[in-house]
């Protein structure tokens, strides 16, 4: 083979593949797109749904002969007994129940 014939088939290789590059930019960008409006028609969906408020208040936990940790174990066995996460519960008081009260 030539020189000009190996020049003309790696300027023809080069060419072929910033041809398949261009055609998976255009296919990629058509897709996007097409992702894009089908994100938008599902937006105003999103927006009608009540925004969280930005700083809840927490209410203090009355404990009746509850120490502090046995309270924080409880609220956590709790959340993952009911599968509500902890931040969704809201516990008002917790109290030690004698086995003679049940």
């Amino acid at each position: 083979m030539s020189f000009t014939t190996l020049l003309a088939n790696s300027l023809i290789g080069f060419v072929l593949v910033f041809l398949v590059l261009l055609i998976l930019m255009a296919f990629i960008a058509v897709m996007n797109k097409a992702f894009s409006i089908r994100e938008s028609e599902k937006a105003p969906a999103a927006e009608s749904a009540p925004a969280p408020a930005a700083k809840k208040e927490i209410p203090e936990v009355i404990l009746q002969n509850v120490s502090e940790r046995d309270a924080a174990m409880i609220m956590a066995i709790v959340a993952d007994e009911s599968g509500i996460p902890l931040e969704e519960l809201r516990f008002i008081s917790i109290r030690e129940v004698k086995k003679d009260e049940v």
